[in-house]
């Protein structure tokens, strides 16, 4: 196994990744066509206990448990933690990691690999991405990167909450390009001229198992088992006419879908990373709710693993019939209310979680809402460019499976 330097100052850490294995995620490396996964980050303002509390389930790795060893290298003390567990596939898997503390940084470097092949990564992969790691920073850089990433850290958390209060008036505060005669954006994306659509069927109230939405609004749970049966091509297409279709288009190029949005804007774009859905192949599609059709994308190797490490480690994710993502195209929704945008775009995207929520119970389906993914990876994944659309929210949807989690 060749390893090449690792110089991003992003991932706190410099030292070496293995060669030919991809990025999926700031600090993450998995070798293509395989489970195979390296992690490692540098963290300022973070301690060891809070990668183990916090970071490590965040991504779906069980607990580390106690300390097995540890290890001295030339620039840190590492406390060192094996352990048993299973793959997203549910193959017997190992991960191990070390963990490190200097000064306000906390390093990780974790492999978890499956059980056939994890002692052959142990000597090829971890144990040199662990003698070569160190400090991205020296002593006097890292206190001061630190120091700014908390500060910068505590002014997003500020703007961030001045964005949420409703204390700005159109009037006064902003002239948006609305105002200033420019030209409404289209709702409608491009779509290649190659790609052929799939016409949808139109939603028909007989797909419904629980029509009364008193008893689905009662009923709804976040569920994140769902076991392998094919959604039909039928259901398919409620979900998405309950969560984007298109009601009625007006002259004045507005319309008025299923789900509300601040001056009808509607941000949004769907696509599809489908495994289990009656008569379509597995891949990533995108809806076109003006025509209510489907078109294909493109295939990709190992859904369900590479689904799992982009919904940062959390196996439902990628263990779905299939999984809903939004994107957002900012401008739609700035060209109106510039700087307020923002607000009203994350507003937006609840009302159509929640439509998705009540549609799928309304089909006896299980979905729940996440925001735990990995941006740049997932972006890239769906070729957006991550600045004028890039990827807010997602839902995997499936058939339902036993032992429900709630929330």
């Amino acid at each position: 196994m060749n390893m090449k330097p690792l110089t991003d100052p992003r991932v706190g850490i410099r030292g070496l990744k293995p060669a030919g294995w991809k990025s999926d995620g700031l600090g993450f490396w998995i070798r293509p066509g395989d489970e195979p996964l390296l992690f490692q980050r540098g963290i300022a303002n973070m301690t060891v206990d809070q990668i183990k509390t916090g970071l490590i389930p965040m991504f779906g790795f069980p607990k580390l448990g106690e300390r097995t060893g540890r290890r001295k290298t030339a620039a840190l003390q590492w406390d060192l933690y094996r352990l048993e567990t299973k793959s997203p596939g549910g193959e017997p898997a190992v991960v191990e990691a070390a963990l490190a503390q200097s000064g306000k940084w906390a390093f990780i470097v974790l492999l978890a690999a499956a059980t056939g092949t994890f002692e052959e990564l142990h000597a090829q992969v971890f144990l040199p991405a662990l003698e070569a790691a160190a400090p991205a920073y020296d002593k006097e850089d890292a206190a001061r990167v630190a120091k700014e990433k908390a500060r910068a850290y505590a002014e997003s958390i500020r703007s961030c909450r001045g964005m949420m209060k409703a204390d700005l008036t159109m009037e006064t505060d902003m002239v948006s390009d609305q105002m200033k005669g420019v030209p409404m954006p289209s709702a409608r994306k491009a779509v290649d001229p190659q790609a052929k659509p799939i016409a949808l069927p139109a939603p028909d109230a007989a797909t419904l198992k629980k029509a009364d939405i008193r008893t689905c609004i009662a009923d709804r749970k976040s569920r994140r088992k769902y076991n392998d049966e094919d959604l039909t091509l039928a259901e398919l297409s409620y979900l998405l006419w309950a969560t984007q279709g298109v009601r009625k288009e007006l002259p004045s190029g507005r319309h008025y879908r299923t789900v509300p949005s601040a001056g009808s804007r509607h941000s949004f774009e769907t696509y599809l990373v489908i495994q289990h859905v009656e008569g379509l192949q597995p891949g990533v599609y995108r809806y076109l709710p003006f025509d209510h059709q489907i078109v294909f994308l493109f295939a990709a190797e190992d859904l369900p693993g590479k689904m799992t490490i982009l919904g940062s480690g959390q196996p439902f994710v990628g263990h779905c019939a299939a999984c809903f993502i939004w994107s957002a195209i900012p401008y739609r929704m700035e060209w109106r209310y510039d700087f307020y945008a923002e607000r009203v775009i994350l507003m937006d995207v609840g009302h159509v979680c929640q439509n998705l929520y009540l549609a799928a119970e309304s089909l006896e389906c299980g979905t729940c809402g996440v925001a735990a993914y990995e941006q740049d990876a997932l972006d890239k994944f769906l070729g957006l460019d991550g600045k004028d659309e890039f990827v807010v929210y997602l839902a995997p949807v499936g058939k339902l499976g036993k032992g429900q989690e709630e929330g």
